[in-house]
């Protein structure tokens, strides 16, 4: 479930997206990839990768989708706190599982939340249409495998 990695995703949101949001989705993507590396200690992350990472996450205040939508900085808060919170299940209340597989992808609700805040609640709805599918590429048992 890689954001970076999938040019089917990047050439949909592409569609759904200002040029701003997609750079802010890209930075967004990045960033939560590196914190989750780091975290989950399952792949080597270089030095610049986290720095770049952690740049970027200075920046975003400031970056000029946030700028005109601060509305997504809420978002993220929450979504971050979501992520927390789901690799907290997957350590130590395993029975719900279930749930930190939906929490897991924090970067979904932004990139939703991004494409409402550009082009409202009906082309949103739209887009998840496209977007999930590519996004949530892993079924439930798979996962439940790679956390056991």
């Amino acid at each position: 479930m890689g954001l970076s990695a999938n040019d089917e995703l990047w050439s949909v949101l592409e569609r759904w997206l200002d040029a701003d949001g997609l750079d802010f989705i890209e930075k967004v993507s990045n960033i939560s990839q590196t914190w989750d590396d780091l975290i989950d200690k399952d792949k080597l992350i270089q030095d610049e990768d986290i720095n770049t990472a952690f740049l970027d996450a200075i920046k975003l205040a400031s970056h000029p989708f946030v700028q005109r939508f601060p509305a997504i900085y809420t978002v993220m808060c929450l979504q971050i706190t979501t992520w927390l919170e789901s690799n907290y299940i997957e350590q130590y209340q395993k029975h719900i599982l279930q749930v930190s597989f939906v929490y897991r992808s924090a970067v979904t609700p932004i990139i939703m939340a991004s494409i409402e805040m550009l082009r409202g609640t009906s082309d949103r709805r739209i887009a998840a249409r496209e977007i999930y599918p590519l996004i949530f590429d892993e079924t439930f048992e798979e996962y439940v495998k790679s956390v056991a």
